[in-house]
């Protein structure tokens, strides 16, 4: 039984590895923003929360945070599964 890396072609390796490094950047760092933004609005900690931002609009960024997040890591495991 052959693993996914021994069926993607030698040269695509590389440009999937840095696809996969850059979607594992930029996932965590997008994920990372939007769900402390999502908390902060939680907890009305800024003044943005005072104007009208529901606990629903509120906990709906915290979980596309959350997901983005999820989102990175997997993109970085991607990585590190075609880089070794």
């Amino acid at each position: 039984m052959t693993t996914l890396r021994e069926r993607v072609p030698p040269a695509l390796r590389m440009p999937m590895g840095i696809s996969s490094l850059a979607v594992g950047i930029v996932g965590v760092g997008i994920g990372y923003i939007l769900g402390l933004m999502g908390l902060v609005l939680f907890f009305n900690l800024h003044p943005i929360a005072e104007n009208g931002v529901s606990t629903f609009e509120a906990i709906s960024v915290t979980l596309i945070g959350i997901a983005v997040l999820a989102v990175g890591i997997a993109g970085w495991r991607a990585f590190m599964y075609f880089a070794y």
